[in-house]
């Protein structure tokens, strides 16, 4: 193989990555704007609020990782994991279990800061965030349970 050849197989693959981060980054800015319209419907909203700004935090980083590897992070919030009515509880439990989901689907396809980011901050984010609103245990800690 050319090293042009090689070339074009790494930028394909830092842009596939960088498309991926994008949609994931999206996706949690409109998982915190769901938690906002949920913190309005509900009980304890300081609270929510604070869980909703995770988040954004989420977010942020991975912006981060999107500048770090040459690309700009979407403008638009992807409400992918919000299926239902943002201000009823089971919406944000599925969106908090969708986003684990996708999460642990694509780690092995990150670059390893990447992996490691959210291996180490965002899935245990979303981990407490949903020990928090139901009590459960998420998929991280039921791996490490089950081997």
């Amino acid at each position: 193989m050319t090293a042009e050849r090689k070339d074009e197989g790494a930028h394909g693959l830092v842009a596939g990555r960088v498309e991926e981060l994008r949609r994931l980054e999206a996706c949690e800015r409109a998982l915190a704007q769901a938690f906002v319209a949920y913190a309005r419907a509900a009980e304890g909203g300081a609270t929510l609020l604070h869980l909703g700004e995770r988040h954004l935090h989420n977010a942020e980083l991975l912006a981060g990782r999107i500048v770090a590897l040459g690309g700009k992070p979407d403008v638009e919030p992807d409400d992918l994991w919000i299926i239902g009515d943002p201000a009823k509880l089971d919406t944000i439990v599925y969106a908090e279990q969708a986003a684990q989901r996708t999460y642990h689907d694509h780690l092995l396809d990150m670059d390893p800061e990447t992996m490691a980011l959210v291996r180490d901050r965002i899935l245990p984010a979303h981990e407490d965030t949903l020990a928090i609103m139901t009590g459960e245990r998420g998929l991280m800690q039921q791996s490490l349970e089950y081997g």
